[in-house]
């Protein structure tokens, strides 16, 4: 049997190292378990990363919201949420009751995501987004 788990990773050397003892039958389920708990690491860390790209651009966009304004939105606390105080104040704006079509609003989403780089952004999302708007 090859070690294939990450040898930086303590807890997966060590269950390969005692899947090395067992009968091939449970040693093939260990190495299946270590595999999956490795490839679950990589995910969670793109699911991570995937996090924070949305909230650098939701940042931005509240930011932009905030100037455009002339508001304070103000800071990120468990008593403040800038996104939320930024989406307040454009829904209470006389310009943001301007009707946009469907496909007017669909069509700055999309530059909005491609100007961020986020093109393959989870259609849920771009879902979320449209209903805000």
């Amino acid at each position: 049997m090859t070690n294939q788990v990450d040898p930086t990773d303590p807890m997966l050397s060590q269950a390969w190292e005692v899947a090395r003892t067992l009968p091939p039958e449970s040693a093939e389920i260990m190495r299946k378990l270590c595999t999956r708990l490795r490839d679950n690491d990589r995910i969670l860390g793109q699911t991570i990363d995937d996090r924070d790209r949305y909230h650098e651009v939701a940042d931005d966009l509240a930011q932009a919201i905030a100037k455009h304004l002339g508001i304070d939105i103000g800071e990120h606390s468990t008593a403040n949420c800038p996104w939320v105080r930024a989406l307040d104040a454009i829904a209470e704006c006389p310009a943001a009751h301007q009707q946009l079509t469907e496909e007017q609003h669909i069509a700055a989403v999309k530059v909005l995501l491609r100007a961020n780089g986020l093109d393959g952004l989870p259609q849920r999302m771009v879902d979320a987004m449209k209903a805000v708007a």
